[in-house]
Order: structure tokens, then sequence, then C-alpha cells
């Protein structure tokens, strides 16, 4: 492979297909240029009957169609790989298994979004699914707005369907794939520029890593087993709690089945004695059955009829108890949270009765490290408090109810989430909007 001057996914480069003068749909719609001649026919014409959502729920739904497309031809194991789903293989489907949320993410990560773009994406999204959810009785009073709808519709051109196709990481794709063809040296300037990479570049040399210590055969794990030992060194010091514990769970299981996995094993082992990370190593895979549990409450709060759907999904994981695995911990914090803070249209009640009882229950350790930990890098609750009023309206309440500002250690205090807390903790709405920006911005990877 040769020398990169960067590893970097892709370059989208702050695009905006259709231009700011444009305001009617009618001229925005001929951009979409995946849409077929009949499609921007009947879209317009929705548009003009004032059928806006309608109109907004058929370029959604076309949109996340072509994202999902171009998503699942880069193999659904390398999709699994990279949103840290060990129950994403090769024969998985796109369609049942990843969120539109998490392929709006996972866009965003790879670069094929901006930041800015993915922001209207979500808010386009948001928009769609509300409206659809609706009653038939709230529908005839709650009417999706022109201006809503345009927002929905420039949006979705701009992101996707105004490229005839959405071009994919294929630098990245190829480094990946180089994980289980080669045997890097410390010294590779492939290992120095992971090592200086955003943490998404980390996150999926480490999956990539652990699955084909997993899965692979022959010569990719030799490969895989000698790169573990370059790479987890490398950026050690520079992975968050969270992927520390993705390592030492992986461990603990490779452990477990003996002299199967032996030599994978020693590696990983070899790995973690170099980094000092035993602490990471989990006693059980418990987290495994907690994560899938979250799972199911970040599906039910994004999907239709939320309100309801969300207190059995809540039920179901505070069944598993409150002593919540650490590397589970991530993916449970922003279920709860999203729960917590609700959507847009406000919270479910009920739901967020039992998030308040699953909150309450909880050590001293563990709010620690979703405050310092996850919420920091918890692109989807940064979201919600960027957006909506009504959620940070709920922040304020969380940070008061259960003092949030105890554990932010002494070496936050002068960060932006100190400045997060603070805002919530004098109920000053627009600071927290300000600083929410400016966390998100900042976990976008470097395209430069």
């Amino acid at each position: 492979m040769a020398e990169p001057t960067a590893i970097v996914v892709w370059s989208a480069g702050g695009r905006a297909l259709v231009p700011a003068s444009v305001y009617a749909p009618q001229e925005m719609v001929p951009y979409a240029i995946q849409l077929s001649q009949r499609d921007r026919t009947q879209l317009t014409a929705a548009f003009e009957s004032g059928s806006f959502e309608m109109a907004t729920t058929f370029v959604w739904t076309r949109a996340i169609a072509a994202l999902r497309r171009r998503l699942a031809s880069l193999g659904m194991d390398f999709v699994g790989q990279m949103l840290g789903r060990a129950d994403i293989d090769e024969n998985s489907s796109i369609d049942q298994m990843v969120t539109d949320y998490e392929l709006v993410s996972l866009a965003e990560d790879l670069g094929i979004f901006t930041s800015t773009e993915a922001l209207r994406v979500r808010h386009a999204q948001e928009l769609v699914t509300h409206f659809a959810g609706l009653s038939s009785t709230d529908a005839e009073q709650e009417s999706m707005r022109p201006e809503e709808a345009v927002v929905c519709l420039r949006a979705s051109i701009d992101a996707i369907l105004g490229h005839e196709q959405i071009e994919l990481p294929t630098q990245f794709i190829e480094f990946r794939k180089s994980l289980g063809q080669r045997s890097y040296r410390p010294e590779d300037l492939e290992v120095q520029l992971v090592r200086d990479s955003p943490e998404f570049f980390k996150r999926t040399v480490v999956s990539v890593l652990l699955s084909l210590l997993n899965t692979g055969a022959g010569a990719a794990v030799e490969h895989a087993c000698a790169n573990v030992q370059v790479f987890v060194p490398a950026i050690w010091s520079g992975l968050s709690d969270p992927l520390k514990w993705q390592i030492g769970q992986a461990y603990a299981r490779f452990h477990s089945e003996g002299a199967a996995k032996a030599v994978v094993n020693r590696a990983l082992g070899h790995a973690l004695v170099a980094v000092g990370g035993f602490d990471f190593v989990p006693e059980t895979l418990r987290s495994q059955t907690y994560a899938a549990a979250a799972r199911a409450v970040l599906q039910a709060h994004e999907g239709w009829n939320n309100f309801h759907n969300e207190p059995p999904a809540m039920a179901q994981l505070m069944s598993l108890g409150s002593s919540i695995p650490m590397p589970a911990m991530t993916v449970v914090a922003t279920a709860v949270l999203s729960v917590y803070l609700g959507r847009k249209s406000g919270v479910s009640y009920s739901g967020v009765a039992k998030v308040e009882q699953l909150l309450s229950q909880l050590d001293v350790g563990r709010w620690r490290y979703i405050v310092e930990q996850c919420l920091p890098r918890d692109r989807q609750i940064l979201y919600k408090l960027v957006e909506h009023y009504s959620c940070r309206s709920q922040w304020m309440h969380l940070v008061s109810a259960y003092n949030l500002m105890a554990y932010v250690s002494s070496r936050n205090r002068n960060d932006l989430l100190l400045q997060l807390v603070e805002a919530g903790q004098r109920g000053d709405r627009e600071v927290i909007r300000r600083v929410a920006s400016l966390m998100y911005s900042r976990l976008g990877p470097s395209l430069s």
C-alpha cells in the first residue's frame, strides 16, 4: 500500500447543492438528481397541492434508502465494525439491523456528511417522524408548515439526493483491509497517523482488529495478532474508556475459549500488558445483554409512537439490575438520557419515571463515568441539546436533580463539559445550546 500523506475518509468539502437563493420547493426538486423524472414530477405536485407531510415522507424515504444502499455496499461486516456492533455480520440486513439515526451518524463519521449537513438531516428526520406518528385527530390540528417541509427537502437534497452517487472512503477501506494483509511495525507512517487521528479512526481500527482476531483465518489472523500488539500500545492513551473496555471484553471472551483462541489471546494479552490495561478486562460478559436491551430502548425512542413504546423497553432494561457493566455503559447512558431528555414533541412521562428509578440507583463511579466519559462524546444527546428547547429544559432538571456538578472532576474544571453542567445548573438555555453545539462540532473527524 502506498504511503498516505494522511489517513482521511473523504473530504466532503462543505457542499451546498441547492443555492441559498432558492426557496421555492418547485425550484429545489430538479436538484434531486437521484430521483427519477416521475418521482420529481410527483414530488413537485405534492408540494404545489400543499401535501407537505406526504411530500417530506416521500423524499425522506427515498433519501434514507439511497444512503442505506451506499453504506451496505461497504459490506455489512465493515458496517458492524464501524458501529462497534458485534451482532452485525456479513449476512445481516442493513434494513433490519441499522437504524436511520445510526446511518446518519455513520455517514457523518465517514465524512460523507459535514457536521452541519448531519445536523440538518437529523432535523429533517425528526420532523418527518413526528408528523408521520401523529394520530388522525392530531394531524388535523397540527399540519406541517411549508417552511418545515422546505427544510426537509433542502437537507435531503444537499446531503444525499443531489449527488449522482455518494462517494465512499476508498483509501480508508484499503487501509482497513491491509490490517489483515500485512504486519505493521511501530515506526510505520500509518501507525503514527492513526495515533494522531480522531477517535473514529481509532475505534474502527480497534473494531477491525478484534473482528479479525475473532473470525479471521490463516494469514489474516497472524497479521491481526501482530498488528494488535503494535496499534493498541500506540493509541491506548488516546482511547476513551468505552474503547478500552471493548478491548478488555474481547480478551475475556478469547480467554474463556481456551486452546481454540490461545494464540489470539496471547497476542491481545501482550498488548494489554504493554499498556497496563487489565483494569479494563470484565469479570463477565453480562454487558452484551445490557447493550442489547439499551439498543431496544433507543429503537423505541427513535421510532413512531415512542411515548407508548419507551416504558416497556425501559422496564426490560431495568429488569437486568442497576449494576450496569462498564463496557455497556456508553449505550445504556445514551438510551436512558435520550428517554429522559425526550424529543421535540416532549417526553414519555412513564418512560422518564422508569429512567429516574434507574438513575437513582447508580453509584458514584457509574455517574462519574456517564458525565465525564459518555456525555462529551455522545452525539445523540448533544444534538438534542442543540436542537430542542424542551430537551434543554429537561437537561436543567437532570443537572439539578442528580447534582451532576459533583461528578465533574478537577481535571475538567475549565472545559466545555463544566460549562454545559454549569449552564444547566443556573438554567441558561442559550448557553446550553451554544456549548452543546461546540462539543458536537468537535466530535466530527478531521477532513483535511
